[in-house]
């Protein structure tokens, strides 16, 4: 992955993007939605992500090193139809922008009576 920033949208799109074992340009600036996102950012790649103080994607796209983005190469790592308005609004500053699209959300297939005993075991009414 060449870039000159590289967004993570969570900690699933990090470990979903190491899976699949790119090169990955560690001179470029990484960023994490949030805390858990940057924390996994550095368990596995090793670098120290930039993150807002308001996790999530409002927060984010008011950090100043993305306010002037014309003309950089930017990547988001996410799933499929994740976090739309980073990805328009970036490309409203004049970024070049790769949706990196390495996981699909699906529900998990497990028998309702499988959540109501968790709940009821954890005092959830």
């Amino acid at each position: 992955v060449n870039a000159d920033k590289i967004i993570f949208v969570s900690q699933d799109a990090v470990h979903a993007l190491s899976a699949l074992k790119p090169v990955i340009n560690t001179k470029a600036q990484f960023y994490g939605v949030g805390q858990q996102t940057a924390d996994t950012i550095y368990e596995v790649f090793g670098v120290r992500a930039a993150l807002p103080k308001q996790h999530d994607s409002e927060g984010l796209l008011a950090l100043k090193s993305l306010a002037e983005v014309d003309g950089s190469n930017i990547v988001l790592v996410k799933g499929i139809g994740g976090r739309p308005e980073i990805a328009k609004t970036l490309k409203q500053r004049g970024a070049f922008l790769n949706n990196c699209v390495v996981y699909q959300r699906e529900p998990v297939a497990q028998q309702s009576a499988d959540w109501i005993d968790h709940w009821q075991s954890q005092n959830v009414h």
